[in-house]
């Protein structure tokens, strides 16, 4: 075939009319398809647009205005004329149907049932035009893929052209699917090509006739006789295909039904043998279970008895340390206070041997030089000794006195050093006061010693009662650690259960409550798009009850402690309140409580053990006890 080419501008009559004999030609051989599944036509040569079923008239008349429009290019023109002119000349103006839907399946008659059609359902199309190639010196036509495409409406499996060494005979065999989804379709497909007047019969008659055959296709689907015929068509369905009638079909499916349901019974018997004998070991294990959680339950309270004796016992040998404690402590200041008084005393002493002993050693620089002045004077006596015998009685005198001076200050001396002894032992008694420890087995030094000793041994009794509870506190946080590990399993089974009247399961705290927001924009606006109303309202109030800039709380004293309240008199909350009322106030009230009990920094809603029947925070033995009931529920309806 050749193709149609053209300009947008200076558009000659010539070569519309050269396009309008192609197209005219591939429409008659029936390259284009017109029909829908639905009897309705369409536009070939308009893919993409939006309309795409047509009446018969709708069609011609669209094809005649775009085909003499002025403003159309040259490849539009020319084949929207060739399409007005096949329906004209090929097409009937066959009535509309009455409705777009598809054609039902109607139950087949005796006479169909009885029909012998090749199976798996195949359909024959012959007629396809082929023309000679050069360069393979064989015959071609159109392909498997391209001839589906055609069909697709028909919803074909495959399609095989028939080759031979010659090239493409322009013969096809089309495969249906092999269920009555398939038999229909094939069906639909002998239908379409009988309406158009190309079926075997007309295909038959025109060979018969000698006529020449017009370039389009003829269909039909294959029965016993083409299976049968000498030819490429026969050898294919031989080749491909059985011969069987709707009746032994219909049969072999109902024995395949009726194989198919007893295996099922099989397998439902086996499956509920099977549990059967589950049920049994789920009682075993929920008898196990029992017994396990009774035990359990009495090792925690034993547990919990052990823990609060060994709380109560830690808090009295606490309170008897801490009495022994400040006794001691008492004592050992008092000693303290009567050591810092004798230390000052034995300072004072010694400030004044000090001054004493400085005096001594001006005393006997003076000696000294009194010495010094007498051994001269003596000298010089011998040697005037002649000379002043006047003088002797004098010298007598005067050495009796010195005598009695030298005599006094020995006396002195030795009273001076025995001032010195005595207050170097007063500065080891000091030394031994200030350092707790000396040769004198005084009464304040066994004191002391003892109350060292004592004092050491409480020490280590307190070390060993501070071991004792830090290994009770570390029991006590794996202990919590597990409960809280529990509490957040149960957490995540409740939030995946449906909602339900259980009185016990999760809740979001924090969460906004719709439904006295519905009730009172219900009432408010009495109709209307209230739903919609309520849900925005809803949204607006939990973005401001999770705006942390907003903070409308104040603290008051109640049962002797303070606590946060809202406060009542925040405008926008005076606001809400006067226009929506009062349940809706305290929805948001209740909501922003929450969010500061159990999120204050984030503010967004948790998850939570709830107690619903009771309004509190659920127990983790509460969660146990429901959901062992629940369980004793569950075995009693199976």
């Amino acid at each position: 075939m050749s193709s149609c080419s053209g300009e947008d501008s200076e558009i000659s009559e010539s070569e519309i009319d050269s396009c309008e004999v192609d197209i005219y030609e591939e429409l008659t051989s029936g390259k284009h398809f017109l029909r829908n599944s639905n009897g309705t036509f369409r536009c070939p040569f308009c893919i993409g647009k939006k309309k795409q079923a047509y009446a018969y008239k709708d069609l011609l008349q669209h094809a005649s205005g775009v085909g003499s429009s002025s403003s159309r290019k040259t490849q539009e023109k020319g084949k929207h004329r060739a399409l007005a002119k096949f329906l004209k000349a090929e097409v009937a103006d066959d009535p509309e149907p009455s409705n777009g839907s598809k054609e039902i399946q109607k139950p087949l008659s005796k006479s169909a049932s009885d029909d012998i059609f090749v199976y798996p359902w195949m359909g024959i199309i012959v007629n396809i035009e082929t023309g000679y190639d050069q360069k393979s010196s064989k015959y071609v036509g159109l392909g498997a893929n391209q001839l589906k495409a055609q069909f697709e409406r028909f919803q074909p499996v495959k399609v095989h052209p028939i080759w031979n060494y010659q090239g493409h005979l322009g013969i096809a065999i089309v495969d249906f699917h092999k269920d009555w989804t398939g038999h229909h379709n094939a069906m639909s497909f002998e239908k379409y090509f009988a309406e158009i007047q190309c079926g075997k019969k007309q295909w038959l008659e025109q060979k018969k006739n000698g006529k020449n055959c017009k370039k389009i296709f003829y269909g039909w689907v294959a029965r016993v006789d083409d299976y049968e015929a000498d030819d490429y068509i026969g050898k294919h369905l031989r080749d491909n295909g059985d011969l069987k009638t709707v009746a032994e079909l219909a049969n072999e499916h109902k024995q395949r039904e009726n194989t198919l349901v007893e295996d099922l019974k099989n397998e439902i018997l086996l499956k509920s043998r099977s549990l059967e004998s589950h049920e049994e070991k789920l009682k075993e294990m929920e008898y196990i279970k029992q017994e396990m959680d009774r035990k359990l339950a009495l090792q925690d309270e034993a547990h919990r008895d052990e823990l609060r004796k060994e709380r109560q016992n830690q808090a009295n040998i606490w309170s008897r340390l801490m009495a022994e404690r400040n006794r001691h402590e008492a004592t050992l200041a008092l000693e303290r206070d009567e050591l810092e008084r004798r230390h000052k005393e034995l300072e004072k002493w010694e400030a004044r041997n000090d001054a004493e002993k400085k005096k001594l050693e001006e005393e006997k620089r003076k000696n000294a030089l009194k010495n010094s002045s007498l051994q001269k004077a003596s000298l010089e006596q011998k040697i005037v000794d002649e000379k002043v015998k006047e003088l002797m009685e004098h010298h007598k005198i005067e050495q009796e006195r010195l005598a009695n001076v030298v005599r006094k200050q020995q006396k002195e001396l030795n009273e001076k050093q025995r001032v010195e002894v005595e207050i170097q032992k007063l500065k080891g008694e000091l030394v031994m006061m200030k350092h707790l420890q000396g040769d004198d087995n005084t009464d304040i030094d066994e004191k002391i010693k003892a109350v060292v000793e004592e004092l050491q041994e409480k020490e280590n009794e307190m070390q060993c009662l501070e071991d004792l509870n830090s290994a009770l506190l570390s029991k006590e946080r794996e202990t919590n650690d597990e409960l809280q590990a529990a509490r957040k399993e149960a957490i995540e089974f409740f939030k995946d259960q449906p909602n339900t009247r259980a009185h016990i399961g999760a809740k979001r705290m924090g969460a906004l409550d719709d439904q006295p927001f519905k009730d009172a924009v219900k009432a408010k606006l009495q109709g209307g798009d209230w739903e919609i109303k309520a849900s925005e309202l809803c949204s607006l109030w939990e973005d401001h009850t999770r705006d942390p800039a907003w903070h409308p709380y104040m603290t008051i004293f109640i049962e002797g402690k303070n606590q946060e309240v809202i406060d009542e008199n925040d405008e926008k909350l005076k606001e809400f309140r006067d226009e929506y009322g009062d349940e809706a106030f305290k929805a948001v009230e209740r909501a922003m409580l929450e969010l500061n009990e159990y999120n204050p920094s984030g503010r967004y809603p948790v998850w939570d053990l709830w107690n619903f029947k009771e309004g509190r925070r659920a127990t983790l033995q509460e969660v146990v006890h429901h959901l062992i009931k629940q369980l004793k529920t569950l075995k009693r309806k199976r």
